[in-house]
């Protein structure tokens, strides 16, 4: 009886980490030893399992925008005769201060700049991103630039009554009842001529 236990125990597809029996971390627990054909089918299915947690670990909208902001790179650097993928981190640094000079918002700025480190990333290669020579370009781009972000204050529940009770506004197109009905409504209310 024990003998077969031990036996379903190895064919489970349960391929998480246990505990040995005995309690000591250091000691093999040989009761979790599986066939290499049980074992090459657990790490097939831990190989899917970890394949679907990559594929969900960026929402498409975020995807997207990669996708969108890593174009746009290319297009500037073959613009140059300059490599995309692998990119040369001075290359990158050119892209940002050309972009600045652009007007584009450092907010837009260090968007465009996680998208240039996603791709190489993707494609097993190291981030260009994270040289010296980038990260002090984006870094004189903030201070030139002024980066603070402005914060509202938030609304307090007295401000928020007011706007509750408050009639609402009309403008120049509407009446104090609403919108116009007339049928002239859909090209401009001719009303007040």
């Amino acid at each position: 009886m024990m003998s077969r236990n031990m036996s379903e125990m190895s064919e489970m597809s349960d391929i998480t980490p246990q505990m040995p029996v005995s309690g000591r971390r250091d000691k093999l627990d040989v009761s979790r030893l599986v066939t290499p054909e049980v074992a090459a089918r657990q790490l097939e299915e831990l190989r899917q399992r970890t394949a679907e947690h990559i594929r969900h670990s960026k929402s498409e909208a975020t995807l997207r925008a990669y996708r969108s902001d890593f174009s746009g790179f290319e297009l500037w650097c073959r613009r140059f005769g300059l490599s995309s993928l692998p990119a040369e981190p001075d290359t990158v640094a050119l892209y940002l201060t050309a972009c600045g000079g652009a007007g584009a918002a450092l907010s837009t700025l260090r968007r465009r700049l996680v998208a240039i480190s996603q791709a190489p990333r993707a494609s097993g290669l190291p981030s260009p991103t994270q040289a010296e020579t980038v990260r002090r370009t984006i870094a004189g781009l903030a201070r030139t630039r002024g980066s603070r972000p402005h914060q509202v204050a938030p609304i307090r529940a007295a401000g928020l009554r007011a706007m509750l009770e408050a009639p609402p506004r009309t403008t120049s197109s509407q009446s104090a009842t609403g919108p116009c009905s007339c049928s002239a409504s859909r090209r401009g209310c001719g009303a007040a001529s």
